[in-house]
């Protein structure tokens, strides 16, 4: 999972001479992503430069973890899988500030259109603050504390309804999905990591993502403490 401080730790346990590994997924179907997105995108430099280097990288490690699985190895020579969780609204924060710090054209347009009040084009501030409302009133309406999957499902299906259509509030609200849904398609019974084990026995990945649900936005807080909490925390400089 991506903005938990995993890149800190790594670079700590390098500098330990610790041999480690840092990535964010291993799943085919991401890594199938990444390479559909190389055929059909715009080619550049810096595009190449970052996808190819994921690819190959999240490629070796897939191969390198399958091949712990089926290899017998000594106790002190097997491998270690460290994860990392986050309070989904700390991470969403970060993931939009990210999103949108080195350009927030996207953002600002997407509340020109909804709102057609002649918003200034450098006013991110406001467009961030509606964002945040929208999307945190749709999340606390659906409660992915309860069902992810069908919160999702629910909540796409709601922005297909508005008008005029808002494609950037459907992308931030799958994104706001990511740090509950992150364990579920990582760790699954297909997947190269299977089922986890703790302390020498089988743990579902309903137990895994059990902190994560906790805490999860519609449990939380209320509409008002979202749209509050969160708007302000990303309007920091």
């Amino acid at each position: 999972m991506g903005k938990v401080a995993s890149t800190a730790l790594d670079n700590a346990l390098f500098k330990r001479g610790i041999n480690s590994f840092h990535c964010h997924s291993l799943r085919h179907e991401e890594e199938a992503g990444r390479l559909s997105q190389l055929f059909k995108a715009q080619p550049d430099i810096p595009l190449a430069a970052r996808e190819l280097k994921l690819l190959a990288k999240h490629t070796a490690l897939n191969m390198l973890v399958r091949w712990y699985r089926s290899n017998q190895v000594p106790a002190d020579r097997k491998l270690k899988v460290v994860t990392f969780t986050r309070d989904p609204v700390d991470w969403f924060i970060s993931h939009f500030v990210q999103r949108f710090g080195h350009d927030a054209r996207p953002l600002v347009e997407w509340h020109r259109h909804v709102a057609g009040n002649g918003l200034d084009r450098d006013d991110a501030g406001k467009a961030a603050a509606e964002m945040f409302r929208q999307v945190g009133e749709i999340l606390v309406e659906v409660r992915p504390s309860a069902d992810v999957a069908s919160a999702r499902k629910k909540a796409m299906a709601r922005v297909t309804t508005l008008n005029p259509p808002q494609p950037q509030l459907g992308q931030t609200i799958e994104s706001a999905f990511g740090p509950v849904s992150w364990f579920e398609r990582q760790f699954t019974s297909t997947s190269i990591f299977g089922r986890c084990r703790s302390s020498g026995k089988a743990a579902s990945r309903s137990v895994i993502s059990a902190p994560l649900r906790y805490w999860w936005y519609g449990s939380r807080i209320s509409p008002n403490t979202w749209t509050r909490s969160v708007a302000m925390s990303a309007l920091k400089p």
